[in-house]
């Protein structure tokens, strides 16, 4: 499955164990050692928001699946509910994420839906107006 440009996000189609090395075979000459985190997917992925310089930083308990991020996981509007262009920024470990309005309108609401864990632990729907 292509999840944005230049991702391939698989999916197995069984559970894989936590600790467990499996590898993902590209060609007849190429393959790719992975080994699935240990992590509790019940865990839940908290989340808190703060407005920073130049943008809104969303911190996460957890690592975000980074492609869930661009297929249409963060929604951004004004006060009249007109959508606002924005890009995004991901911390190297995963747990931050800065949303850079293109302009700031004065208040913004920031909805959050299919956002997910690197685990694959979903973020409810939230909505924020920080």
């Amino acid at each position: 499955e292509l999840a944005a440009a230049g991702q391939l996000r698989i999916v197995p189609s069984v559970l894989l164990e936590p600790g467990q090395d499996y590898h993902l075979v590209i060609d007849p000459y190429s393959e790719i050692a992975v080994r699935v985190a240990e992590s509790s997917p019940e865990a839940p992925l908290l989340l808190s928001s703060e407005q920073v310089p130049g943008g809104i930083r969303l911190r996460f308990n957890q690592p975000i699946n980074a492609a869930t991020l661009h297929s249409d996981g963060i929604h951004l509007a004004d006060s009249a509910g007109a959508p606002v262009a924005f890009t995004t920024r991901i911390s190297l470990d995963g747990k931050q994420v800065t949303v850079v309005p293109s302009r700031w309108p004065g208040s913004l609401t920031v909805a959050l839906d299919g956002i997910e864990s690197r685990s694959g632990v979903r973020l409810p729907v939230r909505v924020l107006r920080p």
